[in-house]
């Protein structure tokens, strides 16, 4: 059997209290205090042919920029490709600014240093750590969501883990993937939090000891919301189902001896590009709206929203004029299999049933979904949701600063991750 070997380790990376968090448009206010520390935790795995970094960071999101310095730093510092260190963001929505989102709080430069330098350093720990391991699959079926977006529209309910043993049987380290957004704390929470991860945490942590490091990926979870919302205890009582779960479900060894990874360049469209005239037209609803609603002195969230949507008009007249603006962008995709399970990496956050039908239509018994891993584009919806409309097709975008994907994006996606899934299966 091909040589298997893991390391993990964990850093703090929590901000001091008065930092601005971001994920909320209608959150007034800067953080008042901690509530639980954030982490970048780390998985170094190294075989024969392959050495990978996977890390988990209890941030919104990695911006492009971010995901470039850290793993040059990365690879400076151990002996890994840069194209083999994955980074995923847990979505907290309690955490502080890591990406642009217009009026959702501003980014701090001396913190996402530091935030750089943690999460190397969480891989340098992991990498001296590496010792022979054992991994087992396993999943369980917990109902804590709904879909917001449509509600009869698919939802993934499944918690999906990998559990790394040391040579003495004892977990090393835990990946969890479950498909909900961490908002359990609402846009009224002033806390800095990792939201339900951190309890997942907490009770893995009590049951295997502090020891276990726990990378986790809110899946494919771009409509999905937590059924209860804004309080701690209703995050203590998501987290510890999901956690009771994992305790709960039945493992199975995986094989070792098949491990692959490969990555690949999409090319997303946008939706057409609007003229200048047509710039200039959504410029101007936008502004008197903006001038109407001082003028009325509506509520500051309604104010805040308005004016977010009047700086987006005024930032795409002028990427118009200076003829900035691009047709598509490139994102990464990246798969890892181990044995007869696969993991898909994209950096966005997906509609849930296209990571159902990844996971149904991938050759592999068990397909995770990933989203916001190695950046994030902002939202990616099935066809018929960017027919049906809803914040995170008609008004998500212009807090990202960027322009509507086109409709066929989501089958894009699915069809060449399936692609290099089918690939990779035909190759083991």
């Amino acid at each position: 059997m091909m040589e298997f070997k893991s390391g993990f380790s964990r850093t703090e990376i929590t901000p001091p209290a008065g930092i601005e968090l971001t994920g909320y448009v209608a959150r007034i206010g800067k953080s008042i205090g901690l509530h639980d520390s954030l982490y970048s935790s780390a998985w170094v795995i190294k075989t024969s042919s392959l050495k990978l970094v996977i890390i988990s960071c209890d941030i919104l999101a990695f911006s492009e920029e971010s995901v470039n310095v850290i793993r040059k730093n990365i690879s400076r510092k151990i002996e890994v490709q840069e194209e083999n260190i994955i980074l995923i963001a847990t979505h907290t929505h309690s955490g502080p600014a890591t990406i642009f989102l217009r009026n959702c709080g501003k980014i701090d430069d001396e913190w996402l240093n530091f935030l750089h330098n943690s999460v190397v350093e969480s891989v340098i720990n992991a990498d001296k750590n590496l010792i022979p391991s054992k991994i087992f699959y396993g999943k369980n079926e917990v109902n804590l969501s709904y879909n917001r977006n449509n509600p009869e529209g698919k939802i993934d309910r499944t918690v999906r883990f990998l559990r790394v043993d040391d040579p003495g049987g004892k977990p090393a380290g835990f990946f969890v993937v479950y498909s909900c957004h961490p908002v359990v704390l609402d846009e009224k929470n002033l806390y800095i939090s990792s939201d339900y991860p951190h309890y997942i945490r907490y009770y893995l942590n009590k049951q295997f000891g502090e020891n276990a490091i726990i990378l986790f990926s809110s899946g494919a979870s771009g409509d999905i919301d937590p059924i209860k919302r804004g309080s701690f205890e209703f995050a203590d009582e998501f987290g510890k189902k999901i956690a009771d779960s994992i305790m709960k479900s039945k493992i199975t060894l995986l094989k070792t001896d098949k491990i692959n990874f490969k990555k690949d360049v999409l090319k997303l469209k946008f939706e057409k590009i609007p003229s200048l005239k047509d710039s200039e037209r959504i410029l101007s609803v936008y502004k008197a709206q903006y001038e109407n609603s001082i003028k009325k002195k509506l509520p500051e969230l309604e104010i805040k929203i308005i004016k977010t949507f009047y700086e987006w008009a005024e930032s795409l007249k002028t990427k118009i004029e200076n003829k900035n603006i691009k047709k598509s962008t490139d994102t990464e995709l990246s798969i890892l299999s181990i044995d007869d399970i696969a993991f898909v990496f994209f950096p966005g956050e997906i509609f849930s049933e296209i990571g159902i039908l990844l996971n149904d239509l991938s050759p592999y018994s068990e397909t995770f979904f990933c989203g916001c891993s190695n950046g994030d584009i902002g939202y990616i919806g099935t066809e018929d949701a960017c027919k049906r409309g809803g914040y995170e097709i008609d008004d998500a975008y212009k807090y990202y600063n960027s322009l509507k994907f086109n409709k066929n994006s989501g089958n894009i996606i699915l069809r060449e991750s399936l692609k290099l899934l089918h690939s990779m299966y035909n190759n083991r």
